[in-house]
């Protein structure tokens, strides 16, 4: 698959930064390990930059649509099945108020239904992915994506995408086996201990591997080679990427905002809600995959450029 480079957005005059480390300011790159790839540190403005990519979102809503259907989808088969579940339940013989009557409610059918329900989340999720993530990757460069590309971006990456949320998977069970089994031997104490460390560990780990999907979809990397690229990169641009997490933050407060703002609104509040969904998600891809293709030399920062003065006219 051949790379992308955005386009220069024109901007107001920002202070320009540079984002890398003190110790590495004297070398206009750094190496990376993974597979030859020069990571190239730029002089950019972190701000500017998430301005100039989510602006691209207007144009090209279109990259709201996966994450919508991921989540529309398989919910309103668990809305269906929930209804069918408490209709059954209340025409049943036993009102709820007596004991077991839970059983009526949690039915083989219900459970299957919201099995299946959880499942598809889980695959449609999948394809959302690298959707959108391969879609950020045209937009920023001046492409066009309609459903039907977004559709093969999602089914090209769909393998490597699962083995990398099996990994995060995998290693988020192990840990919270780990925090119960220690809870359990120690009365507590040694879980609480192990709760606050393995939540440090998380978070570090999320800030070193935020640019691992935009590594692995974009440049069809594998899930491990894409960790390490992204774990070189974050290390060696701490500003830009802090930056980067803290517009993640901020979109994902915004979003608990909103939604709560309007859940307990029938439909309406369902539909803002997906809607949000939809937009966040799509910014957050916009996002990373414009930071990883600046800090791999694959993009242009948004500058401006200041146009000469006139030469003074020649005397007369």
């Amino acid at each position: 698959m051949g790379n992308y480079s955005a386009r220069p957005a024109a901007l107001p005059s920002l202070a320009m930064w540079d984002v890398r480390p003190s110790s590495q300011r004297r070398s206009a790159a750094v190496s990376s390990t993974d597979r030859g790839t020069s990571v190239t540190s730029q002089r950019f403005d972190p701000v500017r930059e998430i301005l100039s990519s989510g602006r691209v979102l207007f144009a090209n809503l279109v990259l709201t649509v996966p994450s919508i259907i991921a989540l529309a989808v398989p919910g309103l088969i668990a809305i269906v099945f929930g209804v069918v579940a408490v209709a059954g339940a209340l025409l049943s013989s036993k009102p709820f108020a007596e004991p077991g009557a839970f059983g009526t409610f949690f039915t083989p059918a219900f459970l299957t239904g919201m099995g299946f329900a959880v499942i598809l989340f889980f695959a449609l999720s999948n394809l959302a992915t690298g959707a959108v993530y391969e879609g950020s990757a045209r937009v920023l460069a001046g492409g066009v994506v309609d459903l039907g590309s977004l559709v093969a971006s999602g089914l090209r990456h769909a393998a490597r995408v699962f083995v990398f949320y099996l990994i995060i998977g995998i290693c988020a069970i192990v840990s919270a086996a780990a925090i119960v089994f220690l809870g359990w031997i120690s009365y507590g104490i040694l879980g609480g201990v192990a709760l606050m460390v393995f939540l440090i560990a998380g978070t570090y780990a999320a800030f070193l591997l935020i640019y691992a999907l935009p590594a692995l979809v974009i440049h069809a990397r594998g899930p491990f080679d894409a960790m390490r690229e992204s774990v070189a990169l974050a290390k060696a641009n701490v500003n830009a990427t802090l930056i980067l997490v803290l517009a993640w933050i901020l979109l994902v407060t915004a979003s608990v905002i909103v939604n709560g703002s309007f859940v307990f609104v029938p439909v309406f509040g369902q539909i803002v809600g997906l809607a949000v969904h939809g937009l966040c998600t799509a910014l957050m891809a916009l996002f990373s995959v414009h930071f990883y293709q600046l800090l791999v030399g694959e993009a242009t920062p948004a500058i401006v450029s200041v146009p000469s003065a006139d030469p003074p006219a020649a005397a007369s």
